[in-house]
């Protein structure tokens, strides 16, 4: 057993001064040990000195330092931590150690050693499986990873991408890989799925990018809410331990180790994966409370329709709605079949939308103005007695052109949407309510603006309406511009059918989702299909997208389908979306 009784004594007296005198260390890759010099001593304790051996300059991060070689032993009053040259580098660069502490290059010759896998866990590194955007492909089983891994060819690609410190732990894992590794850096991933679309990679939970797939794993998926960490198999564990034998029944050894793993734990971080960083929004197409899905909610319940979709909707921090019509106290009954557009829904039904947990009210739709400004003024009072914010309409035209501003989790979105069609639908003015009519200039001006002020815009059209899934010019016009401005995710709220999607200038752009609430199960194929977006932010930017493929069985109730149904809209989807 190592003998330094005098250092581990030194520690436990200096506590208190080594953790106020910590300085941070980056861990270059090559490993570079770090004498330690100009140490303050209690006057009552005899002092040590270190003699520095001639220095040479090593690049640490974004800073340069001179650092001094440590002498092949560790000075007398040293006690010395080993640290795995693997862990991340987000681990190395925040490392600090007390003053009564050196770097050891050799792992035999350490007291202490931070790496993979050992008994006193300091944190928890996640990854995340993820394929190119456009993957049929959802899920995967652990058994099927690891038979890969062992160099099974019975898999959905042939290759598997990372970055180096991503491999060093997925060895940690699983071993040495007899499957086909590309060694290369995490911001060429989205390369290389260009180039070929037999390659998926494996990545770092917080750096993951909105264009790539993540694929769920045993049912757990890092970017959801209702993940569980401890069935989750990606990730690794990083932790502390003593080299002493029988340390635990020495009291100094014990007094030495409480020091560093508190100084440690006070500065590494706990996990790159952190829930409260974590936001997710919702977005959904259509919704009109009327005529046949009225009807048959009237029949069923009227929260029949949300028996599918509710708890996916619920889960989300903010579920967005675009209600179109107004809720009035004088609509009629609704009628299956009903001569003209002129729509308007019981004040019961918002209890739908209770229900589904909407928290955003989209009000850019064309039949706001319907039952004219008694209906819109209830409706309004409704939204504002059950605490549901809304944009893209309202009382007057400031009301309808503020945006809604929320953080969630630290992450600042915020809401902006106009109706493109016309004053006809659109009819929000100085002293009249109802949706706003698109200024382009003045939609640009106010997402930059946002973007500015440090939010992630989120902005919606109700545009000019068609039936097909391709990307109409003049929506790629409007779309493209605010996405130019910063706008983070423009998306279609006029849609009946599924519009496609495109990725432009880092920004996602979807034309259309089709319908949520709203009875169209037969005026064509398309239009019984639809999709919801949900979106997950983290730490300030949008990390991943999730696309949900809905299908009308019945008038009023939207279903999740998987499998082939699922399969074949996403292909449709595929086929007419754009990426850059």
């Amino acid at each position: 057993m190592k003998t330094k009784i005098k250092s581990l004594i030194l520690i436990g007296l200096l506590l208190s001064i080594s953790l106020l005198a910590c300085e941070p260390l980056g861990v270059p890759p090559d490993w570079i040990e770090l004498g330690i010099t100009n140490t303050q001593f209690d006057s009552t304790l005899p002092p040590f000195e270190v003699t520095p051996s001639p220095s040479r300059s090593s690049s640490v991060g974004t800073q340069t330092a001179t650092l001094p070689n440590v002498q092949p032993e560790p000075e007398e009053g040293l006690v010395a931590l080993w640290v795995d040259p693997d862990l991340p580098v987000e681990i190395s660069d925040k490392l600090q150690i007390p003053d009564t502490f050196v770097l050891e290059k050799d792992q035999a010759k350490a007291d202490f050693l931070l790496g993979f896998d050992l008994e006193i866990e300091l944190s928890h590194w996640f990854y995340a499986l993820v394929a190119p955007f456009m993957t049929l492909d959802d899920s995967l089983y652990l058994a099927d990873f690891k038979s890969f891994w062992a160099g099974s060819l019975d898999f959905p690609v042939h290759s598997l991408a990372m970055d180096v410190k991503t491999l060093s732990a997925m060895k940690h894992l699983f071993g040495e890989p007899k499957a086909s590794i590309s060694v290369i850096k995490t911001d060429e991933i989205s390369e290389v799925f260009k180039e070929s679309e037999r390659v998926w990679a494996v990545v770092p939970f917080h750096l993951l990018e909105p264009v790539w797939k993540v694929i769920e794993m045993d049912g757990q998926s890092p970017i959801r809410k209702d993940f569980v960490p401890e069935a989750y198999a990606l990730k690794s564990t990083i932790g502390l331990k003593s080299t002493f034998d029988n340390g635990t029944n020495n009291p100094q050894i014990v007094s030495a180790f409480e020091a560093i793993e508190q100084s440690l734990s006070a500065v590494l971080p706990k996990s790159n994966r952190d829930e409260t960083k974590l936001a997710t929004v919702v977005m959904t197409g259509v919704t009109a409370l009327v005529r046949a899905t009225a009807s048959e909610m009237e029949v069923k319940g009227i929260l029949f329709p949300a028996e599918d979709v509710g708890p996916l909707m619920r889960e989300a921090d903010i579920t967005h709605v675009s209600n179109e019509v107004p809720f009035y106290d004088q609509c009629p009954y609704p009628s299956w079949v009903q001569a003209g557009v002129k729509f308007c829904s019981s004040p019961r039904y918002l209890d739908l939308l209770l229900e589904i947990g909407t928290d955003v009210i989209d009000l850019t739709g064309d039949h706001f103005n319907d039952y004219g400004q008694e209906a819109m003024l209830q409706t309004l009072d409704l939204y504002n007695k059950n605490d549901l914010p809304y944009f893209g309409g309202g009382r007057d035209i400031e009301d309808a052109i503020t945006p809604l501003k929320l953080e969630v989790n630290g992450n600042k979105i915020a809401f902006l949407g106009c109706n493109a069609k016309g004053p006809g639908f659109a009819t929000a003015s100085a002293t009249y309510p109802g949706a706003y009519y698109c200024n382009m200039n003045d939609m640009v001006e106010r997402v930059e603006k946002l973007v500015q002020e440090g939010y992630m815009p989120i902005v919606t059209f109700q545009h000019y309406e068609y039936y097909h899934w391709g990307i109409a010019p003049e929506l790629a016009r409007d779309f493209r511009a605010v996405a130019e401005a910063g706008a983070v995710i423009v998306s279609g709220s006029q849609a009946h059918q599924p519009h496609a999607f495109e990725f432009y200038e880092g920004q996602f752009l979807h034309y259309g989702l089709g319908n949520l609430f709203f009875d169209q199960l037969q005026l064509t194929e398309d239009t019984t299909k639809a999709f919801i977006d949900r979106y997950v932010f983290y730490d300030g930017k949008l990390m991943s997208i999730e696309l949900f493929t809905l299908r009308f069985f019945d008038w009023s109730k939207p279903s999740l389908v998987e499998g082939e149904m699922r399969e074949e809209m996403l292909r449709r989807l595929f086929e007419f979306s754009l990426w850059e």
